[in-house]
């Protein structure tokens, strides 16, 4: 099964738990499963994460509460090339990312999950057309 590679503070994160639930039911519904990397291995092999990070659909990015195993992370799949959604909590500084003008921000576990259902939504929703739209009767 297609997978996404899930990069978030887990330890530090008193949320971490329902984020994971949300990233997991939300993924389910586009038929993908969430990978997230500390449930294979306690720390990040690195030959692993790159092949873990290119294979994946696309990558999430969490880089709330400044997580330096999150920056790393982030820059395997920078460097690599492959698609990236960079998110943090609001208040959150952002540092030397390639993207940091698009990290899309959340303020609590509820906008979280919506934030997430719109990355989902903007990468695999089937979007009908105007001419699609109109049906006749």
């Amino acid at each position: 099964m297609d997978y996404i590679y899930v990069i978030s503070p887990v330890a530090a994160d008193p949320d971490f738990e329902a984020k994971r639930a949300i990233v997991a039911s939300t993924a389910r519904s586009f038929d993908l499963v969430p990978l997230f990397p500390l449930d294979r291995s306690p720390g990040i092999a690195l030959e692993r994460a790159n092949e873990d990070i290119r294979k994946a659909r696309f990558v999430l990015a969490d880089l709330s509460l400044e997580r330096p195993s999150c920056y790393f992370e982030l820059g395997l799949a920078e460097a690599t090339g492959v698609d990236v959604d960079i998110i943090a909590k609001v208040g959150t500084p952002i540092h030397q990312v390639g993207y940091a003008a698009q990290v899309s921000f959340y303020r609590d576990v509820d906008d979280y999950k919506r934030l997430i259902r719109r990355v989902f939504d903007a990468r695999f929703a089937v979007r009908v057309t105007t001419a699609e739209q109109h049906v006749p009767h």
